[in-house]
C-alpha cells in the first residue's frame, strides 16, 4: 500500500513532517491499524522506550530503545511488534529536503544499502541529545513554513550525524522463508484462506502455519485479520460513502460475527461504537 504526503494533504511547501507515537499513553495500542506499504518520502525511526519488531523489505528487524531506523523512499516496511510501553519518534521527509540536507554520496549510500545496514543503535548520550534535538522542533510546527523547513532539515542532519557516528553492528536480521514471503504477498491484496494459501505458496498447511508464526511472529490468522481491519477503516472512511455491514464484508470478513469479534478485540469497543465516533 502507498502512503504519501498527497494522500494524508500535507501542504506542498512543507518538506516533512514529525510526529510521536507513545503506545503506553494509548493503553498499549496500536495509533491506527498496521499494513505493510511504503512512502514516496523517507522515514526514519528513533525508539525512546519499549522494545518492537519492523519488517522492512524482506527483513525482520529488532528494534529496541536507542534504535535509529532509516527507511528509504519506496521501500515497504510495517510495525509488526511492539511492546506496551513502546515509544518512537518518526520523522518523514520528501526528497528535495535529503538532496538539499544529505551529502550526495550519503543519500546514494542510503538507498542502496540492504535493510540490516538500515538500523543502528546509538548510545545512551547520542540517543539522549538527538531526542531533544527533535523534542524542540515539535513546537516548531505551526510557525511560518521556511522557518519549520529549516528545522526539521537541521534535525535531518542530526539523525545522519548520529547514524554515522553509531558503530555499524550485524544487525539480528532474517530473511522470510519463499513461501512466507509468497504468502505475504498474496495477504496483502486479498483476505486468502489458509488452504488457497498453503497451496499457492505450495507447502502444506501445517508447514506454512508454522513457518509463518515462527518467522513474521503471529498467526496467519491473526495477520489477515489486521489487514482486513485495515481494509475496512479505509472503505468505511467517515461513514458517509459506506455502510458497516458492506464495508465489513469488502475487507474481507466472511461474517458480520467475525468482523464484530475480531474489530472489539483489537479496538477494545464494538463498532456500532465506532460508527457513533465517525
Amino acid at each position: 500500500m502507498r502512503e504519501s504526503f498527497a494522500k494524508w494533504r500535507i501542504p506542498r511547501d512543507m518538506d516533512g513532517v514529525l510526529v510521536v507515537e507513545d503506545f503506553a499513553a494509548a493503553g498499549g495500542q496500536r495509533l491506527g491499524i498496521g499494513e505493510r506499504h511504503f512512502h514516496a518520502e523517507l522515514e526514519l525511526h528513533l525508539v525512546e522506550r519499549g522494545q518492537g519488531l519492523v519488517l522492512l523489505a524482506d527483513q525482520r528487524l529488532p528494534v529496541v530503545e536507542g534504535t535509529l531506523l532509516w527507511i528509504p523512499p519506496g521501500r515497504e516496511h510495517l510495525l509488526l511488534e511492539f511492546s506496551r510501553d513502546f515509544k518512537r519518534w518518526v520523522l518523514l521527509a520528501r526528497k528535495r529536503l535529503l538532496h538539499r540536507t544529505l551529502p550526495r554520496a550519503a543519500y546514494a549510500s542510503l538507498l542502496g544499502k540492504p535493510a540490516r545496514e538500515q538500523v543502528r543503535r546509538l548510545s545512551a548520550r547520542s540517543a539522549l541529545s538527538l531526542r531533544r534535538t527533535l523534542e524542540d522542533l515539535s513546537p516548531d510546527a505551526r510557525r511560518p513554513r521556511p522557518i519549520w523547513n529549516a528545522s526539521v532539515g537541521f534535525g535531518l542532519a542530526r539523525c545522519w550525524s548520529h547514524f554515522s557516528e553509531a558503530a555499524a553492528e550485524d544487525a539480528p536480521s532474517t530473511p522470510f522463508h519463499p513461501a512466507v514471503s509468497r504468502a505475504l504477498g498474496l495477504l496483502r491484496h486479498d483476505a486468502v484462506a489458509l488452504p488457497d494459501l498453503a497451496a499457492r505458496a505450495w507447502v502444506s498447511e501445517s508447514h506454512l502455519s508454522k513457518l509463518f508464526m515462527a518467522q513474521v511472529g503471529v498467526s496467519i490468522t491473526e495477520f489477515r485479520n489486521r489487514l482486513c481491519l485495515e481494509r475496512f477503516v479505509a472503505l468505511y472512511g467517515d461513514g458517509r460513502d459506506a455502510k458497516l455491514m458492506s464495508a465489513a464484508l469488502d475487507a474481507g470478513f466472511g461474517s458480520y460475527a467475525h468482523f464484530h469479534r475480531v474489530f472489539r478485540a483489537h479496538f477494545g469497543y464494538s463498532p456500532a461504537k465506532h460508527r457513533a465516533r465517525t
